[in-house]
């Protein structure tokens, strides 16, 4: 089987935090629908910036 291409400590800390916790998901965590470089969770509308640099995505630049 592949093995992820995560780092085992990147998501020991990851799931120790309590970012990925949603207290409206059904699964607990949340669920982030993404749309113009932010991300929204579907339960909680909880928002978040998408970090462009991480994902190698170029901003359109403003007007």
């Amino acid at each position: 089987m592949g093995q992820s291409s995560m780092k085992v400590t990147g998501d020991r800390e990851f799931i120790a935090s309590d970012r990925w916790k949603c207290e409206k998901s059904p699964s607990e965590a949340h669920y982030w629908i993404i749309q113009r470089y932010q991300m929204t969770c579907k339960y909680c509308n909880c928002c978040k910036e998408v970090n462009s640099d991480r994902f190698g995505w170029s901003k359109p630049e403003s007007k």
